[in-house]
């Protein structure tokens, strides 16, 4: 038979899921049966790659409301009752350079109108402490890169309200 080997990648759908959510949209994910009734296996796969994702950041996904975004890059923050949650697209991987593509980039990302004040920003996936400075409705946080042999496509911290 006919096979379709053209599939989008976790990164893309992710990274789809997030821009949806940082309207306030919601993301339908349709996948289709085959002739026989059951699941592409590379659907399927991919689907347990998006879950695994939504295990580690589902709370800032189901729990977050549109709040402000960054205007230069596709970075943004999504607000709860009790926290922000800050979305970082493109950060690179930490590591020697004999091993580690030099792509994307951490460091100081600078968000504003941001008049809610919080306490203090950890990833959601490590629980890395990350060092931040709130002057006014500019925030600016020292976002570090993933450790060497782990990405998530999206990287989301927590930022509990003050």
């Amino acid at each position: 038979g006919l096979l379709d080997l053209d599939h989008k990648s976790p990164r893309h759908l992710i990274e789809s899921l997030c821009s949806c959510r940082k309207v306030g949209a919601n993301y339908l994910l349709n996948i289709g049966p085959t002739a026989q009734g059951g699941i592409d296996p590379m659907q399927g796969e991919i689907m347990k790659v998006i879950g695994q994702w939504m295990n580690i950041f589902g709370e800032a996904i189901y729990n977050g409301k549109p709040y402000t975004r960054c205007e230069e890059n596709r970075n943004f923050i999504l607000k709860s009752d009790d926290a922000l949650y800050l979305f970082f697209f493109d950060l690179k991987i930490t590591g020697s350079a004999n091993v580690v593509v030099d792509n994307g980039s951490f460091g100081n990302y600078a968000f504003e109108n941001v008049t809610d004040r919080i306490a203090s920003i950890e990833w959601m996936d490590n629980k890395e402490s990350l060092e931040f400075m709130q002057t006014g409705d500019h925030l600016e946080v020292k976002a570090t890169g993933f450790p060497y042999g782990t990405h998530t496509c999206v990287r989301v911290a927590k930022a509990p309200l003050a």
